[in-house]
Parts: structure tokens; sequence; C-alpha cells
């Protein structure tokens, strides 16, 4: 039998856990040049992006060939990245916004 709970195995498993952690986007200035931006972690990740969404897919296309991330802002408020997989996936409908180019823009 194996156990699953007990001062020995609580040790070893966490009961909450700061990985992946997703967070509401959160308005903010960038420092470099001070344009507004949407700043949240993405599965862990930090991201930072244009506050103003992109027109339609032409423009996201035109972001992704110049190096840039997308993102989706979901309905939550959170930002979703967009990769291959996610730019078709229904259940990513909401306002696309670009990674925010200004390298001063990082967390």
């Amino acid at each position: 039998m194996v156990r699953t709970s007990g001062p020995a195995v609580s040790r070893y498993i966490p009961t909450t856990t700061k990985h992946f952690v997703s967070t509401e986007a959160k308005l903010a200035i960038c420092p470099r040049c001070t344009r507004p931006v949407l700043r949240a972690h993405d599965e862990g990740i930090p991201a930072c992006v244009d506050l103003v969404p992109l027109p339609n897919l032409g423009a996201e296309i035109a972001a992704i060939a110049r190096g840039l991330w997308t993102y989706t802002r979901l309905r939550n408020g959170y930002l979703a990245y967009r990769d291959t997989t996610r730019l078709a996936d229904p259940a990513m409908a909401g306002q696309v916004h670009a990674e925010h180019a200004c390298k001063g823009a990082s967390a």
C-alpha cells in the first residue's frame, strides 16, 4: 500500500506552488519609453505587451515576423501566449496583443 498522507509524505509533496502561475494583466508604464503597457505572468513567464490590441490577423503575422510574441487577453484578464497550436483555438477568443518591443520593458 502506498502512503498518500502523513508527516513524512507532506514534507515532500508541496501543498502550494508558485511555479507556472498566471496573473491578471495590469496597466503599467514602460520605464524606458514611458508608453502604457500591460504586465502579467503567463504560466510563470513574465509578459509585457502593448496596451493597444492588434487590429487584425495581418498585424499579428507582421508582429510574429518581427520576432515578437503575441498574447490573447482572455475574459478573465489573463494573458495567454499564442503559439502555433493556439492560433485557431476558439478558447483563445479575445483581444490579441503584441509583445512590447522596447527592451526596457522587462520586469
